[in-house]
């Protein structure tokens, strides 16, 4: 019997390390498509190593990502990383490449991954890009977090306000998040996009019995070496795309429409909430607020090119749906609201030709220049007067 176990774990050992650069692809053709998308960068973008870049994104997800540190205010914040192309300081915040002179006016960044620049390197995220163009006078800080949603941003903001760390201005750059959260996964508005997580956490917790807490420990433990192995990385990769062929048959044969009209417009009526009380803390505060809602591969504004048609199709209808419709409700509240310090950009790449999108909301670094371009030619008489 030994002898058998011994020979199956060797078996199923080899197996893994054949089958890991196999796992990996299928892995990463989930995420972003890289080897397809950095063909397509121009030349300008290559100072920097592509290899090593993704080989760092993987490295910030282990040890940044996936290891954010618990948070009472805001629920969590991403690890301290160090890489070539990849930093998060001791604070949870993602590198700005930055010189700003002593008396500069401090400007907060708030947002998702796709502000805190997800598959870009430090000095193509889009506060870094807008500290470049802005000069010495802008002390610009990246506060995005991963699967951040708004609520989370104001407290984050709050939180700092508490201690004392006073802005001149803040940008909320939101949209994706928002109403992922609130019309697909877990589709409850207002929410976290990792409430069911967070509510599994506490269901765990409750009643305070320390034998089934240790267990429960002992199983993410031991899930989170799982993940590693190259037969549940495969695993994972046949279960996501099984759900989401079941999703596209679910849709398309009993046509449900989950109340996704309902659902979207609340989406956008508590940002509306959000941006109010944004506003009246800074009016308490002495600081100006602003507010842009972002572009988005599946909102029907910008035509797919390429591979980017590909990432459209692989996703379920509910989910393209379900953000379409958030983003007919916000374009509706948002657009021409300029005055108020509201900005609807979600239609900024509308006549780029070129791919710029890495997966469904991120995008590269050419995307993020012409974003980082635009909050910037919009807000840059407004920055002035600060």
């Amino acid at each position: 019997l030994v002898l058998i176990l011994t020979i199956t774990f060797f078996l199923l050992f080899v197996g893994d390390l054949f089958l890991r650069d196999y796992a990996d692809t299928l892995k990463n053709s989930q995420s972003t498509n890289k080897s397809v998308h950095r063909s397509k960068l121009p030349l300008e973008y290559y100072e920097i190593n592509q290899d090593e870049l993704w080989k760092d994104n993987e490295l910030m997800f282990e040890q940044g990502f996936n290891k954010a540190k618990f948070h009472p205010y805001y629920h969590y914040k991403s690890s301290q990383v160090t890489t070539r192309y990849f930093n998060i300081d001791e604070k949870g915040l993602r590198k700005t490449i930055k010189a700003p002179k002593e008396d500069a006016k401090k400007i907060f960044m708030f947002g998702g991954s796709t502000l805190w620049g997800l598959g870009v390197a430090d000095k193509y995220t889009i506060p870094s890009i807008m500290s470049e163009k802005l000069g010495k006078s802008f002390d610009i800080t990246n506060f995005g977090e991963g699967s951040f949603v708004s609520g989370q941003e104001l407290n984050l903001l709050l939180d700092q306000i508490s201690k004392g760390n006073i802005p001149d201005a803040v940008i909320f750059y939101d949209g994706v998040n928002d109403s992922y959260a609130g019309t697909y996964s877990p589709g409850i508005p207002g929410t976290l996009t990792q409430h069911l997580e967070m509510e599994k956490v506490y269901k765990s917790l409750q009643g305070g019995d320390n034998l089934i807490n240790g267990f429960s420990f002992i199983r993410a433990y031991i899930r989170e070496k799982l993940r590693k192995i190259s037969y549940w990385k495969i695993a994972s990769y046949l279960k996501n795309k099984y759900r989401n062929l079941s999703d596209h048959t679910l849709v398309s044969q009993e046509n449900i429409n989950f109340e996704i009209d309902v659902k979207a417009e609340k989406v956008i009526n508590i940002y509306a909430h959000r941006i109010k009380q944004i506003k009246a803390i800074s009016k308490e505060y002495d600081f100006k607020a602003y507010f842009f809602w972002q572009p988005y591969l599946m909102s029907n504004i910008k035509k797919p090119v390429t591979f980017e048609q590909k990432i459209v199709d692989s996703k379920p209808p509910k989910l393209i749906k379900g953000i379409t419709r958030a983003y007919d409700f916000a374009r509706t509240h948002f657009e021409g609201q300029e005055a108020g310090n509201i900005y609807f950009i979600a239609d900024i790449f509308k006549d780029v030709e070129h791919p710029v999108y890495m997966d469904d909301c991120h995008v590269d670094a050419r995307g993020n220049k012409i974003i980082a371009s635009k909050i910037i030619a919009l807000l840059h008489e407004k920055l002035g007067q600060l």
